[in-house]
């Protein structure tokens, strides 16, 4: 396996310690697969999304908490002050998650690396997010890197689709492409096997006759 990853034309490989922090958070903003792990459950979650933005943006208090609110109101939560004096375990999964997009959008970065968002997260919850980071790449225009397995979510939120398979690119192309003409075999394979699945519990739902 090889090849190198490069963004805006710097080769990340090669690029220094220094120069790697300055781009982490910054520039490159990530959403975990689960907002559980990506908090420290010592400290509120207020706490820690300030010391991000101070760390990241150099905010005064009084802008980092002008700035969080605005997210907030972005995605349509109330609750804000009680949210942030919150500790992780006194929030659901899907809050946790929500919080690590506000975050994302609050440093404003040039990309966001969006993990497995919605992995941990049940049917009605994963709809709900899917639908604010489609808002959230229509509203603020910056790039979003959507890593899934599910080929559905992927269906509803990618414009350009990369295949992998062990490591290696099998296939990549416009969305629309992707899943109505397939040309790999994998990609073929996993595009089936997802409508199998679909069918039988449309199926079991009676939406349609065996």
């Amino acid at each position: 396996m090889s090849g190198q990853v490069t963004f805006q034309d710097q080769n990340l490989h090669q690029a220094s310690e220094q120069e790697l922090r300055k781009i982490r958070g910054r520039r490159i903003a990530m959403i975990m697969q689960q907002g559980g792990t990506a908090f420290n459950p010592t400290f509120t979650v207020g706490t820690q999304m300030k010391m991000m933005l101070q760390q990241h943006r150099k905010m005064s208090k009084k802008e980092q908490t002008a700035t969080l609110k605005h997210y907030f109101d972005m995605l349509g939560l109330r609750d804000f002050n009680r949210i942030l004096k919150s500790y992780p375990h006194q929030l659901s999964g899907g809050m946790l998650q929500r919080l690590m997009i506000i975050l994302a959008l609050a440093l404003k970065p040039d990309m966001i690396i969006a993990d497995e968002p919605t992995t941990a997260l049940d049917a009605i919850t994963q709809y709900e997010v899917i639908e604010e980071l489609r808002e959230i790449k229509e509203k603020i225009g910056c790039a979003m890197l959507f890593v899934s397995h599910d080929l559905a979510v992927v269906k509803s939120i990618a414009d350009t689709v990369l295949v992998m398979r062990h490591g290696d690119v099998v296939e990549s192309g416009p969305a629309e492409q992707i899943f109505n003409q397939p040309q790999h075999e994998y990609t073929q394979f996993l595009i089936a096997a997802r409508d199998r699945v679909s069918k039988h519990f449309k199926a079991l739902r009676g939406d349609m006759t065996c």
